[in-house]
């Protein structure tokens, strides 16, 4: 009698070969902190996200998503919007990040707000560059944001200014002079509308062809660990049938074996790990990231092998199935016959 080998699947070696493709450095641009609305953090973090695009233009860098970075971090068990201090360069290396971005904004008195930026390098912990912009209201910080983000970015990667978090020097201004700040927006003008509708869209196709391969990838494994159920089954199903002619007390090894086969078939997992999709869109390319998925599925010879152990599992000389009545099929026992 073959014994049944134990089926197991694993998707780390069928179905996810490593890509051959080197994926480009990515900046990774951690949510601003601070006591104002979340609504408000967010504008203030995606105008730097913006600046940052600016400073690495015609360098090969991909600057991460809010959502790509969500997701990451989430699979870590983190929650980006609590992620700080000596924290965000560990975040920003675990996430895959060649830099991470990060920043707060505080009241320092008198109506006036200021926002403090840091740039780090995760493979060092270095701090690369920083600055800061101030204003007595939010518009007014985020009319400065852009510029001084995309000063910053260009600051640690070496193109020229201070970096390295150096103090950038003040002019000193007179006692007796009276200041005034005043920023009455920009009209609604240079908000980018039409590039931002064209990474929106270009996002969606990543994430829609992106989700399509993973799919796919999936559907390969689910029919992989089928196909290997099958040829198990196939491998011991004659001698099987034969069992059925042995008297119940010789039948175990044969019962033991189909409970062997189904224990594995009826529920076999497959597991496809998280992690980032590369894909080529008209904005360039982008990786849009995705959850762990995991599936159970059945062997398609369940049925049969079931039907085969309640006859194995029958008293008496030999287990026979017959045609009864209205077509159905009953299983019986017959006595060997000297």
């Amino acid at each position: 009698m073959r014994h049944l080998a134990v089926l197991f699947v694993s998707l780390m070696g069928l179905v996810l070969p490593a890509h051959a493709e080197e994926l480009k450095p990515r900046i990774a641009v951690l949510e601003i902190k601070g006591s104002l609305s979340r609504g408000q953090l967010s504008i203030l973090s995606d105008k730097i996200r913006s600046g940052i695009l600016l400073g690495v233009q015609g360098k090969d860098f991909v600057v991460m998503s809010r959502e790509n970075t969500a997701v990451l971090l989430k699979d870590m068990g983190l929650d980006c919007e609590k992620v700080q201090g000596e924290c965000e360069v560990e975040t920003g290396r675990n996430i895959g990040a060649a830099y991470v971005v990060s920043g707060s904004v505080e009241d320092v008195g008198r109506g006036m707000m200021l926002l403090s930026l840091k740039i780090h390098d995760t493979k060092t912990g270095a701090l690369k560059a920083a600055g800061d912009v101030r204003g007595e209201e939010v518009i007014d910080m985020v009319d400065l944001l852009q510029a001084e983000s995309a000063k910053l970015m260009r600051q640690a990667l070496g193109g020229g200014g201070q970096g390295g978090g150096a103090p950038v020097p003040v002019t000193p201004v007179a006692p007796s002079q009276a200041q005034y700040q005043l920023n009455f927006g920009g009209g609604g003008g240079g908000l980018d509308i039409a590039a931002k509708l064209k990474e929106q869209k270009c996002v969606r196709q990543a994430e829609q062809q992106g989700g399509q391969a993973r799919e796919k990838r999936m559907a390969d494994a689910i029919k992989l660990a089928q196909s290997k159920a099958s040829q198990a089954w196939q491998a011991q199903t004659e001698e099987l049938q034969l069992c059925t002619r042995l008297e119940r007390s010789k039948r175990d090894g044969c019962i033991s074996a189909v409970e062997q086969w189904l224990s594995v078939a009826r529920a076999m997992k497959v597991d496809l790990p998280s992690g980032v999709e590369s894909v080529q869109t008209d904005c360039g390319q982008r990786q849009p990231a995705y959850p762990a998925d995991s599936r159970v599925v059945q062997a398609k010879e369940v049925g049969t092998a079931e039907n085969l152990l309640a006859r194995l599992r029958l008293p008496g000389g030999k287990a026979v199935q017959q045609q009864g009545a209205f077509g159905a099929l009953k299983t019986e026992v017959a006595r060997l016959e000297d």
